[in-house]
């Protein structure tokens, strides 16, 4: 598993960059992405929840009299869409193997992609540590009676991938798999289900998480990122 560095949270308007900053956290249900007409910035995407992605010429379809042979498939499952779904930018080198020698290769692994650069918001809050942010966040929404899961995006060639995403059509797990057209985006997301049916949105009010973040310009985000290699002592 990809060893996360920081999370970022984008927004296009610093008032919410500023009650982000203060633990404010607002996350839609599924079905508000998956509604979502202009997919143009990324944050609107058709195929989210998708429990399987099956290539028809591996298996079989079968609607009415009529066979499927070719193509392929994907099953979503309605009760997904009241999930609440909260996303954040991840900086990590998926399965880069790094070395002393392809430092500055990694480095530009770690940046936001130029496709990330052109449609995330102006204004972001970076997480500093991970794992205390994700502690804060799973603990309210467990405090509030919620289920949570969190872990990073996986993305799949809808053309080639064959696969049940999960254990059986109704894991949560399919809400943590998207179409490889958004894999600029290395979206680590929080999932929560409320137990509750309908459209609305929740707000969860972690505390103020300044300790543990700190305001970024997307502009300069890539140029901030440095790394240096730890000496040993002898």
């Amino acid at each position: 598993m990809a060893y996360i560095y920081g999370l970022v949270k984008f927004f296009d308007n610093p008032k919410y960059a500023d009650a982000f900053s203060n633990g404010q956290l607002h996350a839609e249900r599924l079905r508000y992405f998956k509604n979502l007409e202009d997919e143009s910035a990324g944050r609107g995407d058709k195929y989210e929840g998708v429990a399987a992605n099956l290539q028809l010429h591996k298996g079989r379809l079968i609607i009415g009299e009529h066979r499927f042979t070719s193509g392929s498939a994907s099953i979503q499952m309605n009760w997904l869409d009241y999930l609440n779904v909260f996303c954040m930018h991840a900086i990590h080198g998926g399965d880069f193997e790094l070395t002393s020698e392809n430092l500055g290769d990694f480095r530009k692994c770690l940046e936001i992609p130029e496709e990330g650069l052109r449609k995330f918001g102006k204004y972001g809050v970076a997480i500093t540590d991970v794992p205390q942010f994700i502690d804060r966040v799973k603990t309210k929404a467990r405090l509030q009676g919620y289920q949570v899961w969190n872990k990073l995006v996986k993305y799949y060639d809808p053309e080639t991938s064959h696969e049940f995403f999960g254990k059986g059509l109704n894991s949560p797990e399919a809400e943590f798999n998207k179409h490889n057209k958004y894999r600029w985006q290395r979206e680590f997301r929080f999932v929560i289900h409320t137990g509750v049916a309908g459209t609305k949105a929740i707000d969860l009010d972690i505390g103020d998480i300044s300790d543990i973040s700190f305001p970024i310009d997307i502009a300069d985000i890539n140029k901030g990122i440095k790394i240096q290699a730890s000496r040993s002592s002898s």
